[in-house]
């Protein structure tokens, strides 16, 4: 971030958190605050982080991530539907409203998604990667994605209310990264909600 002067400003807490994508970064990011601030929140950002990443030799493995890309693979039979069920505990979905610092980390992962699917030359081509699909087609292909989990997947497993949140935190995410973001979802979900 740039003051009027060119000047780079440090972001704040938990901005620069959540704004990082690497996690070993993050970690010790949330790491130092909690010994220096012990705060509550920081307390629920640590469990979620811990649900949302699991540590291996080899470094982290993003579940939500892991989980979400299932989700869009999944059928909507009922073999699938209950795949659906199980993939979201993965991603904290609950009865339970989520808590403010759940939602902030939703709006992190979904901004590591969305971006990877711009940028990734296999999401963004057809007919096996040799054929870009452009950047309508490649928004479009991301908006449809998440409504067919959010909304088809989750009526079908009557999880309509537990998935608004995410849906949510998703749709807005999607109008800040894509350009055009408002029209390409309505033209690929027939609703802006």
């Amino acid at each position: 971030m740039y003051d009027k002067n060119f000047r780079i400003q440090e972001k704040s807490w938990p901005e620069n958190y959540y704004s990082c994508s690497d996690p070993v970064k993050r970690r010790e990011l949330l790491e130092k605050e909690i010994r220096e601030n012990h705060r509550e929140e920081d307390a629920v950002r640590r469990e979620v982080f811990e649900k949302r990443y699991a540590f291996h030799k080899n470094g982290f493995e993003d579940r939500f991530i892991l989980a979400w890309l299932e989700l869009t693979k999944t059928d909507k039979n009922r073999a699938g539907i209950e795949k659906y069920k199980a993939l979201c505990r993965e991603l904290c979905i609950s009865a339970d409203e989520p808590a403010d610092v759940l939602m902030e980390e939703w709006q992190a992962f979904a901004a590591v998604w969305i971006d990877s699917c711009l940028s990734s030359r296999s999401y963004s081509t057809g007919v096996w990667g040799l054929v870009p699909l452009g950047e309508k087609k490649t928004a479009m292909r991301i908006a449809g994605d998440i409504d067919y989990v959010t909304r088809i997947l989750a009526s079908c497993a009557g999880m309509e209310k537990e998935f608004r949140p995410l849906r949510s935190v998703l749709l807005t995410t999607y109008v800040q990264k894509v350009n055009n973001g408002e029209q390409y979802w309505v033209e690929a979900t027939g609703t802006y909600e």
